[in-house]
């Protein structure tokens, strides 16, 4: 037998003896979630989500707390593997998340219209959408437990701050990261100190962050911290960040992490006393 026929008779052999292990590997896909597609009849259009069920959900009746993240797109599996990280240290709950797929995201994040931006000023009904249509669908689908935590950054961390100012009782838990909060001359900072000036308490969370600068955008989330300050209600319970080493993008990962840590850290004594304290 020449040289080369037996070279080409083990690379043979070799190959068959792969592709018969190979074979006889176990191939199982993993389920990081579904993509569900919702007809919005408030905002007269089809709105995506993607929803991840935590690995306990699959066994037993427990049930859990329920993250919204808005930029789905964008969030859900920087969100997902965070969230189960967290987890399994056990630093918060298993949670089921809800990441919404953006469509016009000026429109649906701003509180106000202004002329340069044609769309804006949609917040309250994509608000609306979230409060008749999302959540009543979420919660008749899935095991939810009453503690909803609403994340957004930048345009929404906008919202998030807008949602808290008109519409607390939506969520138990805010978070904001490097929110814009300069929009249409620092609306919702005029808005936040009369709100929180006749607001004597309210049993919430809030985590913000800003990342370090000298910009405008900064500067009014510091703001926002000044006020809260000055004059924050009994039972608010919230966390200001200014993150060095980190710029507008890459802020959010750091921040989703100490934000959990945050509204969860009474976790381990009882999830059901961490409920309450966003209920009443």
């Amino acid at each position: 037998m020449k040289k080369k026929d037996l070279v080409f008779l083990i690379v043979l052999f070799t190959l068959i003896v792969s592709f018969s292990l190979f074979s006889q590997d176990k191939m199982e896909s993993i389920i990081i979630g579904e993509r569900i597609t919702i007809q919005s009849e408030i905002l007269d259009e089809k709105r995506t989500i993607l929803v991840y069920l935590p690995e306990e959900y699959k066994s037993g009746s427990q049930r859990f707390p329920v993250l919204y993240v808005l930029d789905g797109s964008i969030y859900y599996y920087p969100c997902l593997g965070t969230a189960k990280l967290s987890s399994d240290m056990d630093i918060s709950p298993p949670m089921i998340i809800v990441a919404i797929w953006a469509t016009d995201r000026t429109r649906d994040t701003t509180p106000t219209k202004i002329p340069r931006a044609q769309t804006s000023g949609g917040a309250d009904s994509f608000l609306k959408f979230i409060k008749d249509e999302l959540f009543t669908f979420i919660e008749k689908r899935y095991r939810t437990h009453p503690f909803r935590v609403l994340l957004g950054h930048s345009a929404g961390g906008l919202l998030v701050f807008h949602t808290l100012l008109s519409q607390p009782e939506m969520f138990n838990g805010y978070i904001a990261v490097s929110s814009s909060l300069w929009w249409d001359d620092k609306v919702l900072l005029i808005k936040a100190e009369k709100f929180l000036e006749k607001t004597k308490e309210i049993n919430k969370f809030l985590y913000f962050s800003v990342e370090e600068g000298e910009s405008n955008h900064v500067k009014t989330n510091q703001e926002m911290e000044q006020l809260l300050k000055d004059k924050a209600p009994e039972g608010l319970e919230w966390q200001f960040d200014y993150v060095k080493n980190e710029d507008h993008e890459s802020l959010w990962l750091r921040s989703f992490q100490e934000a959990l840590k945050f509204i969860y850290k009474d976790y381990n004594i009882s999830m059901d006393e961490v409920a309450s304290k966003g209920l009443g």
